[in-house]
């Protein structure tokens, strides 16, 4: 293919090579970032300035609490900030005023396969924003056009994978591309694979207009729920695919755990190379990174991505079944890298540079690693860190996000799974060295850099803007809360700690309040205000108190403190436990017994035991609960007790509504039961005529009438 008077195939022509490179590796556009990794070779580079001094700078300028987990990469396009969140919703923030603007819920609703636990799966993927339109990948399967002004649907969505039925998922983000929007399909657990493929939207109707499939007759495996890259040199769109079916190998799924090179307007496959020859499905290694498209001064054309087998594979992207070019451990490998294993953290370019990070490394020392490499030959390129030998940076926690660049900074967002923390970091991209850093919860989405701002939100739903100050770096603090999830019983207590952390010499009292919790909870601190220890972290107990009248909860809560001209926040989870009864009907006759059952169901993780009665029972009528004491089984969320209705022959026959009581510390929780009691079984028999007479040897006919007072069998006989 020859591009521009280039000769793309052969590189002759270095000079041309050279400036087909750069346009490449550039940003797409400075300013807004409008889709997930910022441009069509997915390089994660705002491509505007920022320099190491201004990062020291840095400071949380704005900050909104939203709720719900913020796992994608922030889109800002035109004024206003768009992302997707746990909460189920796709979000408009207004970068004016840092308010939300409106909200519109893309989840799943109803039952999914018996295999999968969850419920109401939220949005994982980014929006695009292409003109006046936001696309979005629904947790309902749906891709949603939506007016950027209003959030109202432009035109009818279209469902591009099956959620309720197939367990099918839009992990993926919006990748817009010449006039279509392209989304991967992939399982949304694993227990069932579904047939792995890349779809094609026009953008203008919303109809499918091509489907690429990871196994070429329609097989379930090579689920891509990783971004796309594209090279207009070449007109090709790469992805990276994931798991290879049960009972397969690479060969009868070459497509599957790939590197994959697809024609954008055929959807076909045009080139592909698997680097794990051995894999199968039970290894469960396969690409949750998306690939970085970047080319050599020399004018190589390459691409790379990380593996959950731990390894950053780069190959030369337009021969890529000539297999890899270099290749580099940056993690163990794992099945669970949202608990900290293995990596499928989006690589980030700039200037030659390569900036890979992961999970637990594979000597087990360290939870996570940031590494720079040079990007042509995967050599690290930074000078050992301090108390290291070499120069990979440790963070506190493990990195799953993909990272962000631009200027002379690298963003790393971490999480840190033993308490629901993380930490945003700013490191210097020449050295590794730690420019500044930000106390927030964990950190699942990438960073956006976007208009001299960066944006990043947290586990919490908290979502930050930050800036540097134009006068350097100044005293100031985080408040943290060492708890992401706190989870007091209905009716209990529980007590957390707060802290400060000064940064800069920050040495004011900063006192505390609350600025969102629940009407039914209440908190308290102690002391309430946080005085200067010469120490960092000071801290305060806040002891948080739920009524009984609660009722299950599950939503975040913020503190606030105040001290040397700043206010800053802290959110968290506040998660009540408590359970809920439910109960069979019974029925019975009078001078019998019925039994019911009698369901205990935990919610939010309640798993205390639970002591049952019973009330409103009719005249002559007693009860017992088997067990008495209902109990949780470790893995169940539910549990069941018999109880057994003992009716007299007195007990008047009708409808009755017990009411049966569960009681756990200071919790009650209530359901009716309805029991119906009915006369016992009895019936009448009548024979027609009274009497007869008979010669000796001849017969006589007796009409027999049985009336009965229910619906059961009666067995006659005859005697004397």
């Amino acid at each position: 293919m020859r591009t521009d008077g280039c000769n793309v195939r052969s590189g002759t022509g270095l000079a041309c090579a050279m400036a087909l490179a750069f346009v490449l590796a550039g940003p797409a556009q400075a300013g807004d970032w409008t889709f997930y990794r910022h441009d069509l070779a997915g390089t994660a580079n705002a491509g505007e300035p920022l320099s190491t001094d201004q990062a020291r700078a840095l400071y949380v300028n704005r900050a909104l609490f939203a709720g719900g987990d913020d796992y994608s990469n922030p889109i800002v396009a035109g004024g206003s900030l768009y992302y997707t969140s746990g909460d189920g919703s796709v979000h408009a923030v207004g970068l004016a005023n840092f308010t939300e603007r409106w909200s519109k819920p893309v989840s799943a609703l109803g039952p999914l396969p018996p295999c999968i636990t969850m419920s109401s799966p939220a949005p994982v993927g980014a929006p695009a924003v292409v003109g006046s339109s936001v696309f979005v990948p629904g947790g309902d399967g749906y891709m949603y056009s939506l007016d950027a002004a209003t959030g109202s649907i432009v035109q009818p969505r279209a469902k591009i994978a099956d959620v309720n039925n197939l367990g099918e998922f839009l992990w993926s983000s919006a990748f817009p591309l010449n006039g279509k929007i392209y989304v991967g399909v992939s399982s949304l657990n694993d227990c069932l694979l579904v047939p792995g493929r890349l779809v094609a939207l026009d953008q203008a109707t919303g109809n499918v207009v091509g489907t690429w499939w990871a196994d070429a007759n329609h097989q379930s495996g090579g689920g891509i729920w990783t971004q796309q890259a594209y090279d207009p040199l070449t007109n090709r769109l790469f992805a990276t695919t994931g798991t290879i079916a049960k009972g397969k190998t690479t060969a009868d799924q070459p497509w599957a755990d790939a590197f994959v090179a697809i024609d954008p307007d055929t959807m076909e496959t045009v080139d592909w190379f698997s680097p794990i020859p051995g894999d199968s499905y039970s290894q469960d290694v396969d690409f949750g990174a998306s690939p970085t498209l970047y080319d050599s001064p020399e004018g190589r054309h390459f691409i790379a991505a990380t593996n959950k087998n731990g390894w950053v594979y780069a190959l030369d992207r337009d021969n890529l079944a000539g297999g890899i070019v270099w290749q580099y451990q940056i993690s163990g490998s794992g099945a669970s890298p949202d608990l900290g294993e293995s990596s499928i953290v989006s690589a980030a370019y700039a200037n030659g540079t390569l900036f890979v990070g992961g999970g637990r490394t594979a000597d087990g020392k360290y939870p996570g690693a940031v590494v720079a490499l040079d990007a042509f030959t995967g050599a690290e390129k930074w000078p050992p860190l301090p108390g290291e030998t070499r120069g990979i940076f440790h963070p506190a926690g493990f990195v799953l996000a993909g990272m962000t660049v631009t200027g002379q900074v690298l963003f790393v967002g971490t999480a840190n799974p033993s308490n629901g923390r993380g930490i945003l970091y700013a490191l210097d991209q020449a050295t590794g060295a730690v420019l500044y850093q930000l106390a927030t919860a964990e950190i699942f989405g990438e960073p956006t850099w976007a208009n001299g701002a960066l944006y990043v939100g947290d586990g919490t739903g908290s979502l930050f803007e930050l800036v540097p100050n134009p006068l350097g770096p100044q005293p100031d603090f985080d408040l943290t809360v060492d708890r992401l999830i706190a989870s007091p019983v209905a009716g209990g207590s529980l007590n957390v700690n707060v802290s400060a952390i000064a940064k800069n010499g920050f040495n004011a009292p900063v006192a505390l309040t609350v600025t969102r919790l629940n009407e039914a909870a209440t908190a308290a601190f102690t002391p309430a205000t946080l005085s200067p220890s010469g120490q960092t972290p000071y801290s305060s107990t806040m002891a948080i108190s739920t009524a009984a009248s609660i009722g299950p909860l599950y939503e975040t809560a913020v503190i606030s403190g105040i001290g040397g001209g700043r206010t800053r926040s802290a959110a968290f989870w506040l998660v009540v436990h408590d359970f809920a009864l439910s109960a069979t009907s019974a029925s019975a006759a009078q001078g019998s017994s019925a039994t019911s059952t009698v369901t205990v169901s935990g919610l939010y993780g309640f798993a205390d035991p639970v002591a049952l009665s019973v009330s409103g029972l009719p005249a002559g009528t007693t009860a017992t609960f088997s067990p008495a004491t209902a109990s949780f089984d470790p893995q169940s969320t539910s549990t069941t007790s018999t109880l057994t209705f003992s009716t007299s022959p007195s007990t008047p026959p009708g409808t009755y509504t017990a009411t049966v009581t569960g009681q756990s510390g200071g919790v009650s929780r209530t359901c009716t039961v309805a029991l119906q009691i009915s006369q016992p079984a009895d019936f009448q028999v009548a024979v027609m005529p009274g009497n007869l007479q008979v010669a000796r040897g001849g017969q006589a006919i007796y009409q027999v009438s049985v009336a009965s007072a229910g619906s059961f069998p009666v067995t006659l006989s005859a005697s004397g």
